[in-house]
């Protein structure tokens, strides 16, 4: 039964719930009064004693009521008998929610033995609704019982978590619960799925001091914006992100020219100019063809496994890009076949604010190479390790030449949806599949949460977003790591939540999900919703198939634009408060959904006239430094007042000066014109 349909049995047996017997379903609560309990092991594992936490609070928060939880062995003696659980405690004809596996569910016959990490069973029979998971069995995901918990809770008690905080929960409201028949049986074909939700950092705390915020303001307000009234391990936890492979990954050799650069400079790029002078030492190029390097980096590596021998993988990827470009001595240019892609390399130092541009090939068959070296030699000694190598940057095209090492899994860093033109989604499709048939270890880290980072405005992309899931998931996908969750929710928020359903079930029927989380979060006003984010994501597609390379995507929020979202906001308020049991959540979360367009309108106007100053034209001063006072101003609003709708502070960071170029170097500018005026604050 699809889940749809489940959720329109649920609610014509919600409706009925007075007139029903228990053949026709499951009663955990009738007219405000409890009539079921939950039961977890003696020794519970953490993901049952939180799933039954969980159950508990969310199941109180609809209904008013509080059911008991026991252990399996404070029952006394329990007989089943065709599913019917009875025992010498409880005499009354309860439903018995199961949460974890038990003695209970061992006597029924239950089992998780085919369920992989973070498999879920939910299974009705007699009195009885088991939401169990084989937790402790696998512990690349042991919390399988929390999840059957959620998915429970979400698909047949219909409480959604659209984005961080209670605003975010949508938790119906019920005098009575009468639950279905369910036979659910399911483990994520992704093992680790993972999105990175920005946290607090330094660059935060830059832009926090900018908009004269503190770090412990930052942390109140994250606190109390981040709280719900029940239990629910956060959002990325409850829409079931979890699972964890071992894989160490990221930018891996920061500290070797430090280590060895005084020494060593010729175990270091060669560059366009004949030096080896590295100008970023924690971004410093290496000389990948040395072989005393290779045996240095060996060592360290092998020491480092050495201090953690838990670790289940080390990095050997690249450092990220910095002022100087790779290496072109002639031993490492011999590893790079001629016929690779051809790419462009960038030296940054040919003059300040420049950057030189040098054609080459692709440089995948020398990282390759390198990265095997150093396998080769690790593996003799820890045979088991694994070793994570990026496929990113000028080393994305699959290897032409050099095959990869067994124990060596490609994080791969390709997709991105704002350039449809040559390098396209297929062309990054390509890539996987290029990939894909050289290991069947692909760890995915896009950066596909990227659009519009810089500047925080309106951006959907739902559709691509599922299409590509889906396909790399049924070619080679291991695990996920998204980065560029930047907690933009009011302005991307739809983005993050069709992600993590997909990182759960990458098979799923996008358009029936964006309806699903329209209706839950806005009530009768869901098809308008459902219109303002289709009319976002065709004016993304729009940009992205037409002029990818503008770096400014709040232009594409003109007037016309903005008001015709904004009048799609208004008549969904408008007819969400006909229902005569009007949610006033519903209201604020359409106020919500307003304030990231209202910051969208606002940066549409700055960055068109910066677009103007790119082009060479001159606009006027004084209406330029008046919007972005009243920008400083929203900015300090949003933080405090709808801290989740965007990341303001993230933003003055990442744009760093380029306000200037308008003459605005602060919240307050004087300019004399026949007066001194004041703006903003």
């Amino acid at each position: 039964m699809s889940k749809m349909n489940r959720l329109f049995l649920f609610i014509f047996l919600l409706s009925m719930v007075s007139t029903v017997n228990q053949a026709e379903g499951l009663p955990l609560v009738i007219d405000s009064t409890a009539n079921a309990v939950i039961v977890i092991s003696k020794n519970p594992s953490v993901a049952a004693t939180y799933g039954a936490r969980m159950l508990t609070e969310h199941i109180f928060q609809i209904t008013g009521v509080k059911l008991k939880i026991y252990r399996d062995n404070e029952l006394g003696n329990v007989s089943i008998n065709n599913g019917i659980i009875k025992n010498d405690i409880i005499k009354n004809s309860y439903t018995y929610l199961l949460v974890g596996e038990s003695s209970i569910t061992n006597q029924l016959g239950f089992s998780t033995d085919n369920l992989g990490p973070g498999g879920i069973l939910i299974k009705t029979t007699g009195n009885v609704v088991a939401l169990i998971g084989p937790d402790n069995k696998t512990p690349t995901d042991p919390m399988g019982s929390k999840y059957a918990v959620t998915t429970f809770l979400q698909d047949f008690l219909g409480v959604m978590y659209l984005w961080p905080g209670e605003l975010g929960k949508v938790v119906p409201k019920a005098d009575s619960l009468l639950i279905p028949q369910i036979n659910i049986s399911y483990t994520p074909p992704v093992a680790q799925r993972r999105i990175r939700i920005l946290e607090y950092n330094s660059r935060l705390q830059d832009g926090l001091n900018f908009l004269k915020f503190t770090k412990e303001e930052y942390q109140r307000i994250y606190q109390s914006e981040s709280s719900t009234l029940s239990f629910d391990g956060g959002w990325s936890g409850w829409n079931r992100l979890g699972g964890d492979l071992g894989l160490v990954s990221g930018h891996a050799f920061g500290d070797l020219h430090a280590k060895y650069g005084i020494e060593h400079p010729e175990w270091f790029a060669l560059q366009p100019d004949d030096t080896r002078i590295q100008h970023n030492s924690g971004r410093a190029r290496l000389c990948k063809s040395n072989l005393e390097l290779i045996d240095a980096i060996v060592q360290d590596k092998i020491e480092e496994i050495r201090k953690n021998p838990t670790v289940q993988s080390i990095s050997l990827s690249p450092n990220d890009g910095g002022p100087d470009s790779f290496c072109m001595c002639d031993h490492c240019m011999a590893l790079d076949p001629p016929e690779g892609r051809k790419i462009i390399l960038w030296d940054h130092k040919s003059s300040p604010g420049t950057r030189m541009e040098i054609e080459y090939v692709s440089l995948t068959d020398r990282i390759v190479w390198f990265s095997n070296r150093i396998a080769e030699k690790v593996t003799v000694v820890y045979p088991n390790i694994r070793l994570v190598v990026d496929a990113y940057s000028a080393y994305t095209a699959p290897p032409l030449k050099n095959k990869l090492h067994p124990n060596i899994i490609i994080r791969f860093v390709g997709n991105s949806w704002w350039y449809d033109g040559e390098y396209n989604r297929q062309f990054s499709l390509d890539d996987w599949d290029g990939w894909s048939k050289k290991t069947n270890s692909i760890f995915w880290r896009p950066n596909l949460l990227l659009y519009a980072y810089r500047e925080g405005t309106l951006g959907v992309y739902t559709k691509k977003l599922s299409q590509d899931f889906n396909y790399i998931a049924h070619n080679g996908l291991y695990a996920t790591d998204f980065d560029g969750g930047l907690n933009n929710w009011g302005t991307q928020g739809l983005n993050y939540y069709i992600l993590a359903r997909l990182c759960w079930n990458p098979d799923l029927k996008v358009d029936e999900v964006i309806e699903e989380y329209c209706k839950a979060g806005f009530g009768n006003g869901w098809q308008y919703i459902k219109k303002y984010y289709a009319r976002i994501e065709e004016i993304s597609n729009h940009h992205m198939e037409t002029n990818p390379f503008n770096p400014y995507y709040s232009v594409l929020y003109n007037d016309e634009v903005v008001q015709e979202l904004s009048e799609l906001l208004d008549i969904a308020c408008a007819e969400a408060k006909k229902d005569a049991n009007y949610d006033i959540n519903i209201g604020k979360r359409i106020d919500f959904l307003q304030v990231g367009l209202k910051f969208t309108a606002l940066q549409g106007k700055i960055y068109r006239l910066l677009e103007n100053a790119d082009n060479g034209e001159k606009s006027d001063q004084y209406e330029a430094i008046k919007l972005l006072n009243t920008r400083y101003d929203m900015m300090r609003d949003i933080f405090t007042n709808h801290h989740w709708a965007v990341n303001v502070a993230y933003v003055v960071w990442r744009e760093g000066n380029i306000m200037r170029k308008l003459g605005w170097v602060g919240p307050i500018n004087k300019i004399e014109d026949d007066e001194e005026v004041r703006l903003g604050l």
